[in-house]
């Protein structure tokens, strides 16, 4: 109904008078539910602002101009309905795909816009110092935000979010910067259970209290308030981990690689690499030894011993497909029974995952995840029976095992995303 008003897929028009009245509306809407006067408005990643359907052939654009004007309007609506506009700082800075904005055009957005800083990458502090600095110069109020690193993972990487974290909190606090907000974004499906973060938020929390807290400092509250085995916890990292030992040239993979992967044409599982099936067949083990105290988190602690079995389990056998096939038939027929030990594992995994993410969600947005956990059940129980139907001579071959994984040819962002993992086969209509 509203496809008038793009400029592109990702930007609003923001040359349209309608885009306006119907930006008014949203945040109408978006604000009437909540005593609170603050709103976030987004703004951020506005990537080809200006050279969609707004864009006139032979009249220069100037991006930063037109979100700074646009920036300015939508400020002027907040105000008029009594509200107090957030907007992410990376256009500002430079940080989508455009020049930073100059003195003149940052001067065009009014000063009751609150800037939200956010940068999840950066583990140098000289770094947060210069962009706040920066911040702290043009006039704006500022909130500071890093990543929890919950985004295209089951599980937080808690050793990432201490190494970007970290040294943001201690810049802030070396700033005297008083406004903080920790950020868990669901990136491709949302997967990363808000329950599995409470470890991670205590870090956070206790970072917000003073730089660089002691390990017991954190540890204690997760326990107390949390009610969580830190021990336990603490090892949702490894699984949500990019293992720095595996690489093939510019490839990369990480455990969610492993665990979607269409098990008929894989690369990921291909890829050299002992150590990480072993080390995801130990953590499998450690996850699913019984918890003897609050049993609160039981369900979680098996799914994740389910996760990481699973991903073993596909490393394994396709490595193990690839040896077998097409002559050693008797071990070909020990790969059909593994394939349906595996389906049988992720249809369990899928049941634990749905009550999971009930008790914390709504069930919108779960039916992405019912169709990917069901789709890759379903492939493993095609490949066994693609190998049943090849071993009692039904079919001469399987063109799938046929084919060499083309490793030079991709890099790890090639295969990024649960859609890109399912298939190597990819029509754009």
């Amino acid at each position: 109904n509203y496809r008038n008003l793009k400029d592109n897929d990702r930007v609003l028009n923001a040359l349209l008078p309608e885009t306006f009245d119907f930006v008014s509306k949203l945040i109408s809407e978006a604000s009437e539910p909540y005593k609170s006067k603050i709103i976030h408005l987004g703004m951020d990643e506005t990537w080809g602002i200006g050279r969609g359907a707004s864009f006139t052939p032979g009249v220069p654009v100037n991006p930063r101009r037109i979100y700074a004007e646009y920036v300015a309007k939508v400020a002027k609506i907040c105000d008029e309905k009594g509200l107090k506009p957030v907007i992410w700082g990376d256009f500002v800075l430079g940080r989508s795909g455009e020049a930073a904005m100059s003195d003149e055009e940052i001067s065009l957005i009014p000063k009751n816009v609150t800037l939200n800083y956010w940068n999840y990458h950066n583990e140098d502090e000289t770094i947060y110092e210069r962009d706040f600095d920066k911040i702290k110069k043009s006039g704006f109020d500022c909130i500071s935000s890093p990543g929890l690193w919950t985004w295209s993972l089951f599980f937080p990487d808690v050793a990432k979010m201490r190494k970007t974290a970290g040294p943001m909190m201690n810049v802030i606090h070396r700033c005297k910067m008083d406004k903080v907000m920790m950020t868990l974004w669901g990136d491709d499906g949302s997967e990363c259970l808000l329950s599995s973060c409470w470890l991670a938020l205590s870090y956070f929390f206790a970072a917000c209290r003073k730089p660089q807290p002691e390990e017991q400092f954190y540890k204690l509250r997760a326990e107390r308030i949390c009610k969580i085995d830190v021990a336990k916890f603490a090892k949702f990292e490894v699984p949500g981990r990019v293992p720095e030992n595996v690489s093939q040239g510019n490839f990369k993979a990480n455990p969610r690689m492993f665990f979607y992967e269409d098990p008929l044409t894989p690369l990921c599982c291909l890829i050299p690499g002992k150590n990480d099936r072993l080390v995801m067949k130990g953590m499998s083990k450690f996850f699913g030894c019984r918890y003897h105290g609050d049993s609160s988190y039981s369900k979680l602690y098996q799914m994740a011993s389910l996760f990481c079995a699973i991903s073993s389990g596909k490393i394994a056998l396709a490595q193990d497909i690839k040896k077998n096939y097409p002559e050693k038939r008797k071990k070909l027929k020990k790969n059909v029974s593994e394939a349906k030990k595996l389906a049988k594992k992720l249809k369990k995994f899928h049941h634990l995952y749905r009550s999971l993410w009930l008790e914390e969600r709504k069930p919108f947005g779960l039916e992405e995840m019912d169709f990917r956990l069901a789709g890759l059940s379903a492939r493993l129980e095609i490949m066994a029976d693609a190998l049943k139907s090849y071993l009692k001579g039904k079919i001469h071959g399987i063109p799938e095992f046929e084919s060499e994984a083309p490793f030079k040819l991709f890099k790890s962002e090639d295969l990024n995303t649960a859609r890109k993992l399912r298939t190597k086969s990819i029509s754009i209509w």
